[in-house]
């Protein structure tokens, strides 16, 4: 899904198309409960920047998100429903880059290209506060099955490894590794 004339001018106004600004964003989420077609609830949440609207479309992959709390690289935050970026055309990893107490973003898909800057312990706050909100709200699954969240297929251990991940600051090769 594009995000195309106003909606990308509005996600775009006052950010640099090739250079990171230096104003510094505030991240958080907003969380919510969505009932389907059959009414069975389900859940989706949003990213935004100083309250732009970061996921307009996409969804949001929480271990990426965890990870990139500690360590610099190429994320997909962002997302398609089915959990494959490329799935949504999304070839392109948001370089994330971490420097002292910074961490920035320079996304280039989905357009427009946009660059972010964030307090690292606010970035950090913001994400765990998040997921313990999910653990808190959301309903958890029986064992041995995935998470209904925003169409993308979590699993308990990936929600809880997040949650301990962000908590220690300790990032290991769990997450993804169901034994549930």
């Amino acid at each position: 899904m594009a995000v195309t004339g106003h909606r990308a001018a509005e996600l775009a106004e006052g950010f640099s198309e090739s250079e990171p600004h230096d104003a510094m964003n505030t991240l958080r989420f907003q969380l919510e409960k969505i009932d389907g077609d059959d009414g069975t609830p389900f859940w989706d949440a949003e990213l935004l920047a100083d309250d732009l609207l970061v996921n307009d479309g996409w969804s949001l992959d929480w271990i990426d998100l965890a990870r990139s709390a500690f360590l610099p690289g190429g994320y997909f935050p962002l997302t398609c429903s089915c959990g494959v970026p490329e799935c949504a055309r999304l070839h392109q990893p948001v370089q994330i880059t971490h420097q002292g107490n910074l961490i920035d973003w320079h996304i280039i898909e989905p357009k427009p290209e946009r660059h972010f800057r964030f307090d690292k312990a606010q970035y950090r706050s913001a994400i765990l506060d998040f997921l313990r909100e999910v653990q808190r709200i959301v309903p958890r699954p029986e064992p041995g099955e995935p998470f209904g969240f925003g169409h993308v297929c979590f699993w308990v251990t990936d929600l809880d490894w997040c949650v301990k991940t962000l908590e220690t600051g300790i990032v290991d090769d769990m997450a993804g590794e169901n034994s549930e």
